[in-house]
């Protein structure tokens, strides 16, 4: 039997995996499986193209721009401004018990600075870093 859960991005799939009870019969184990589809926020870095500009946030050719959930929330010449900017937008971010972190290999350099201010700003999250590789962002980052 084949069931197909559609999700929107890379954290709704890993969230989805995560809920699976190996144990269970297949119509709990689907249940289960979308149950963990969209209770996650999908966050990710990577580097303006184009100008941008909305009522929340402007950015120039080559800034770091960081999405939250596919809208574009913080700019800055700076990935760790970037992401805090954009993290502290995330209403029930003090809520949530876990980050991870599917980091673009080619940016690693990124992971102390990252991992620094996770500790200093959000404590209470347990962060795992996963290296990467392939992907057009810098980092995709689930809230979960």
């Amino acid at each position: 039997m084949v069931e197909i859960i559609p999700t929107k991005s890379i954290i709704d799939g890993y969230t989805s995996i995560a809920m699976d009870v190996p144990d269970e019969e297949f119509s709990m184990r689907i249940a289960s499986l979308k149950d963990g589809v969209g209770v996650g926020h999908t966050v990710t870095l990577s580097r303006a193209v184009k100008e941008y500009a909305s009522e929340i946030v402007s950015c120039s050719i080559g800034d770091e721009i960081v999405c939250v959930n596919d809208k574009v929330v913080s700019a800055s010449d700076n990935p760790i401004k970037a992401l805090s900017d954009a993290l502290s937008k995330i209403e029930d971010i003090e809520s949530r018990n876990a980050v991870i972190v599917f980091l673009n290999e080619e940016f690693d350099n990124l992971e102390p600075d990252m991992e620094k201010m996770f500790s200093e700003l959000y404590p209470h999250l347990e962060v795992n870093f996963v290296l990467s590789s392939g992907f057009i962002y810098e980092a995709v980052i689930g809230v979960i």
